[in-house]
């Protein structure tokens, strides 16, 4: 029982390898067209021009205005001691008692502030009109390597389509020297 499943095995895995063999031709044109669509270090190519698109794009963006606005809200309870400074003075008038009940203090239940500042590069010796021309040219930089890798892929990809067509002559002619010896 044992021997049929070890040889059902190796025949069902004998089978299926012939079937995972297949060839596929492919033009030269198709193979290059692939191994671009394919490459991941053309990918990262590309990712690094979108990298430094975004630094450029930032980096002019520190030409423009800062703002920044804050605001806070603080509730206030009874026990609060909150001294206003209103310019009273806090001595009892002897003198005129209506004016005494007059002059208390607001006694608030809140208290809001806010606050806005706004900066401006005015000059600050030309750092940000060279640090704009630097990511300029890294984004310059990133598209000719993003270029060049994808030539040095071409490049490895014929030469080892050729390779292959060589070796495929190769195998023609010596199947045709064996076939001329028999």
């Amino acid at each position: 029982m044992k021997n049929k499943f070890k040889i059902t095995f190796f025949a069902l895995l004998a089978f299926s390898l012939t079937f995972a063999q297949e060839t596929k031709k492919i033009s030269l044109k198709e193979a290059v067209n692939l191994g671009i669509e394919n490459s991941k270090i053309i990918k990262a190519a590309q990712s690094q021009i979108t990298v430094s698109e975004k630094k450029l794009k930032s980096t002019k963006s520190l030409q423009y205005p800062d703002l920044s606005i804050s605001a806070q809200y603080l509730h206030l309870f009874d026990t609060t001691n909150v001294d206003l400074k209103t310019g009273n003075n806090s001595e009892e008038n002897t003198e005129n008692p209506e004016e005494n009940s007059s002059s208390e203090s607001p006694k608030p239940s809140y208290l809001m502030y806010g606050m806005a500042s706004i900066s401006v590069p005015v000059f600050n010796g030309f750092k940000l009109r060279n640090a704009i021309k630097q990511s300029e040219y890294a984004v310059e930089l990133s598209r000719i390597q993003s270029e060049s890798q994808q030539e040095n892929v071409v490049y490895q990809i014929l030469q080892i389509y050729f390779s292959l067509y060589k070796t495929q002559k190769s195998i023609d002619v010596l199947k045709e020297k064996q076939s001329r010896a028999e």
